[in-house]
């Protein structure tokens, strides 16, 4: 069976959650936002190419639904353990539209002989996308016994392994002084979108729906939690109480700087596409920085404040339930799931101490060591909050 990969670009696959609302009404939902799907499909696009090449194929159109099971197997053995999820989940959302593709054209064939054929093609690429489904990344046998930080630490370097999950003082202090002095636009905007992540812990993405709730010298962070489509997030939403004064002036900054990007997109020819334009020109102009600074990338990107910021609630005492809520999560689970958060919380104290012989104020230090925010509410749940919780 013959399919051609590529046309299935523009399907949307019949991947739906069933949600049970008041009244005892049922509701379909997506379980994956249009720029997920997009994203499996650009993985998957350029990775079928390699496929074609290793099986000697001339285009993707000879590869078979048998040759994308023993990729996404075979790769277990060199991919990262979220590298490789990925990977299935990307192969799987393919597999989702082939059978969404194929229902569609059965439903609408009146030749039987066809009609059979369709029935194979279904056949064959249920059975593909049932095999990978149950693949585990743990049950290879290179990663029989070992965790996900284990096996990262004998695989070479990548370069997504090289980017760094904290923020170094003194290198923070060396690119904020370049960036303010000389710094280009995107450049200032890299900073703010930095510095306000560093307090609040959103993902990049999450500023585009942020909004602030005045309540005097303090303000209420409402973040539309980003994984909430996939059940990752627990809540639609998530609410922080921002009370520092240095913290509460960086998220100003970064919701003005935001305001006035989406003003200038919607009458230039620039794309708005939030996190396609925004999120990526700030990454990379934060990256130009360093290289122009240092010579070379060191690898600081504006996710490495969000780790920041969990290291912090950690080192902090904060409980692991708080630092899921902070961050979004839905489980504390998540937290153990990613060794690179709670592996550099043991290295906070470290760092703090390499900090002080840096040449810089002594309060950068702590700008970038001290959590300032709490916890109000998200979408569920109201934690009691005493004073002591309040003040940390």
């Amino acid at each position: 069976m013959q399919i051609n990969w590529e046309q299935l670009e523009g399907v949307k696959p019949k991947s739906l959650s069933i949600k049970e609302q008041s009244g005892g009404r049922i509701k379909l939902e997506p379980t994956r936002t249009d720029e997920t799907e997009q994203a499996y499909f650009d993985f998957v696009k350029s990775t079928l190419k390699n496929i074609g090449k290793y099986n000697g194929l001339e285009t993707t159109e000879g590869i078979t639904c048998e040759d994308i099971k023993r990729w996404v197997e075979s790769v277990r053995v060199t991919y990262r353990a979220n590298s490789w999820r990925f990977a299935r989940a990307s192969f799987c959302n393919l597999l989702q539209r082939a059978l969404t593709f194929y229902t569609q054209a059965l439903e609408n064939n009146t030749d039987l002989i066809q009609a059979e054929k369709l029935r194979d093609n279904l056949a064959v690429i249920e059975e593909a996308l049932f095999e990978i489904k149950t693949l585990k990344w743990s049950a290879a046998l290179s990663n029989v016994g070992k965790s996900a930080a284990q096996r990262s630490n004998e695989l070479s370097a990548k370069s997504s392994s090289a980017k760094v999950k904290f923020v170094d003082a003194e290198l923070l202090y060396r690119i904020d002084q370049y960036i303010k002095l000389t710094g280009s636009e995107w450049q200032r905007r890299a900073l703010k979108l930095c510095w306000a992540t560093m307090y609040t812990g959103l993902r990049p993405c999450e500023w585009e729906h942020a909004r602030i709730e005045e309540d005097g010298k303090k303000i209420n962070l409402i973040v539309v939690n980003a994984k909430n489509t996939n059940g990752k997030a627990g809540s639609d939403k998530r609410e922080l109480l921002v009370s520092d004064a240095i913290a509460v002036q960086a998220v100003r900054q970064q919701i003005e700087s935001i305001v006035q990007w989406k003003a200038y997109a919607r009458t230039s020819k620039a794309g708005s596409n939030f996190r396609k334009v925004y999120v990526t020109l700030c990454a990379n102009a934060l990256r130009i920085a360093q290289v122009q600074y240092f010579g070379e990338s060191k690898g600081i990107t504006p996710y490495s404040f969000r780790h920041q910021f969990a290291a912090n609630l950690k080192s902090a005492g904060f409980s692991k339930v708080d630092v899921a809520k902070s961050m979004g999560h839905a489980s504390v689970a998540t937290l153990n799931q990613n060794p690179r958060v709670m592996g550099h919380n043991t290295k906070i104290a470290a760092r703090r101490e390499a900090a002080k012989t840096a040449v810089m104020p002594e309060d950068f230090v702590k700008k970038t060591m001290t959590p300032v925010i709490t916890v109000v509410s998200d979408a569920t749940t109201r934690p009691a909050q005493t004073e002591a919780s309040i003040n940390r």
